[in-house]
């Protein structure tokens, strides 16, 4: 189902339909959304509602995501045994309540996996302070590759990787190149003392970037890169205007 289906009574609706024409297995995912995976909300989420019993009575929950990473230097996110024995044991207490057999579970791990394997090079343009309210450093990207933090203000560490031994002693938002008010991959966050033509490295975008980028406003994705052991090859080259061009007839 939707990583998005996120009310367990929906679940449960389908599911009990499953059940009554006699679907022999089927699953129930359900997301939590939580970025730095809290399993307290995914004990909540696991002991809850009459839609993941229904599943459970089938024999198979699939509890979909929330083991996340530290999109912040400060932030803890959950370690995998902590994640498991708060689900598991979400789920038992669970099946004792309802008189269910323990059931089989899934779970969707992709972001831990990922996100940090990933990260999104910029190049500086045009720096702008407003005195008393904001430093802005323009960066070559935007919303187009990243609209995580304008849909719902995610966070993201960032660093200029060509002064990365120098402090980070601004607090800046980087700002992209769509000409929109929310167009921000980075918001309020240090940095070191920014130049025209510095690279900004934004760390933990590996995950949801480049499936979710874009070509609003007729923005080319960008290219992915793979680099191991001291080695880089294009993987997924850079999208050109031309290419944007190709449909038009």
């Amino acid at each position: 189902m939707s990583k998005f289906v996120k009310k367990l009574w929906m679940l449960g609706l389908v599911l009990l339909l499953a059940a009554a024409l006699a679907v022999p297995a089927l699953a129930a995912g359900e997301e939590t959304g939580a970025p730095n995976a809290q399993e307290e909300v995914q004990g909540e989420d696991a002991s809850g509602g009459k839609g993941l019993a229904s599943a459970l009575a089938i024999g198979l929950a699939a509890l979909g995501g929330g083991l996340g990473i530290a999109y912040l230097a400060d932030d803890a996110p959950s370690s995998i045994d902590d994640f498991a024995e708060v689900t598991c044991t979400a789920v038992r207490d669970l099946c004792e309540r309802h008189g269910l057999t323990l059931p089989r579970l899934l779970v969707e791990p992709g972001r831990s996996l990922v996100a940090n394997a990933g990260v999104t090079l910029y190049t500086v343009g045009i720096l702008k302070t407003l005195p008393g309210i904001r430093k802005y450093v323009a960066i070559d990207g935007g919303m187009s590759d990243n609209v995580r933090t304008a849909l719902y203000h995610a966070d993201y560490e960032p660093t200029i990787a060509n002064k990365a031994s120098q402090p980070r002693t601004e607090i800046v938002t980087l700002c992209g190149k769509h000409c929109e008010s929310g167009d921000a991959v980075v918001v309020d966050m240090p940095l070191q003392k920014a130049d025209v033509g510095d690279i900004v490295c934004v760390f933990g975008t590996g995950a949801y970037n480049m499936t979710m980028a874009s070509n609003y406003n007729g923005q080319p994705r960008p290219a992915v890169v793979f680099v191991r052991d001291g080695a880089a090859r294009v993987v997924t080259r850079r999208e050109t205007y031309e290419d944007l061009y190709q449909r038009d007839l």
